[in-house]
């Protein structure tokens, strides 16, 4: 397990950047943000990490949104289209019942 010094260490070798409170948090990748509350640096840290992943959070919910709509459009054609589909697939099945039935009445017979 790594101590806090050598955790400093390499992120300041990766990102050149440390976790320290008058660091640049943008420059870390999320996985170290989401997790700066366990390097027990101070709540300072932890609260800016929470800050700057909040930040990126929200294109990324924003974008979800859009997707979310986008395939509501979709899931409605689909389901107007399985409609239509079902309505033909009944008026074809009602137009083969008389020949169904003549054709049963012949094997009883």
């Amino acid at each position: 397990m790594e101590t806090k010094d050598q955790i400093k260490e390499r992120l300041k070798k990766e990102y050149n950047t440390e976790l320290t409170p008058n660091s640049d948090f943008t420059k870390l990748p999320d996985e170290i943000l989401a997790n700066a509350h366990l390097y027990d640096y101070g709540d300072k840290v932890s609260i800016q990490s929470n800050v700057e992943m909040s930040r990126r959070l929200k294109p990324a919910v924003q974008s979800l949104e859009k997707t979310i709509v986008n395939l509501d459009g979709k899931n409605e054609k689909l389901q107007k289209r399985i409609f239509w589909l079902t309505v033909v697939g009944v008026a074809l099945a009602a137009t083969q019942i008389v020949q169904v039935l003549e054709i049963v009445k012949s094997w009883l017979k």
